[in-house]
């Protein structure tokens, strides 16, 4: 993995650790807001990295056009004098994750796929109604987090992690597994 990613991978789990140990010292709704903030800006990190990870190792060739801009969360456009210009893509939470999680499996050679029929998933969808209010509030209520919105949130983010560092353990499962039949085969010849 190149340095910057490790780095980066780092200060995202850092960021949910420090956001755990705030809220395991105090129970505010200030600390329940930031909480469930941090959460989904681990996860928003998560996917950023997905996708880093697989814009690097990819081939240009094995990529189509649509996925090389949904990597970047780009699309395009023409200005009032004609010009093709790049534009941010915003892309719903939810889709973006499957597509992140699809596109790094292709980038280290197996197939993976979040399951959306478990209970993980609902929390995860519910966790982005709560992520969604709480970032566009409309009134004083809009500002209150549950108990059960918080471990939405909390389930959420330790689903994904889970998920990824599964993944990434497979594949370095895999590697070690390729170091050691070839160097059996260096010792036979």
């Amino acid at each position: 993995m190149e340095e910057s990613l490790r780095r980066f991978w780092e200060a995202v789990c850092d960021e949910l650790l420090a956001a755990y140990h705030l809220f395991n010292d105090a129970d505010t709704p200030f600390i329940r807001r930031t909480f469930v903030r941090t959460a989904f800006a681990v996860i928003e990190g998560v996917i950023s990295f997905l996708k880093a990870y697989a814009l690097s190792k990819l081939p240009s060739e094995d990529v189509t056009p649509a996925e090389a801009a949904m990597l970047r969360e780009e699309s395009f456009t023409l200005d009032d004098r004609g010009r093709a210009q790049v534009q941010p893509k915003f892309v719903p939470l939810d889709t973006n994750i499957r597509f992140a999680f699809s596109m790094f499996g292709r980038a280290v050679g197996r197939k993976i796929e979040l399951d959306t029929s478990g209970p993980e998933w609902r929390q995860f969808r519910a966790a982005i109604t709560v992520r969604n209010r709480l970032v566009h509030p409309r009134g004083i209520r809009d500002l209150e987090v549950s108990d059960e919105e918080l471990e939405c949130a909390r389930a959420a983010a330790n689903w994904i992690l889970i998920v990824l560092v599964k993944a990434l353990v497979a594949q370095v499962r895999e590697l070690r597994e390729e170091e050691e039949r070839l160097r059996r085969r260096l010792k036979q010849s």
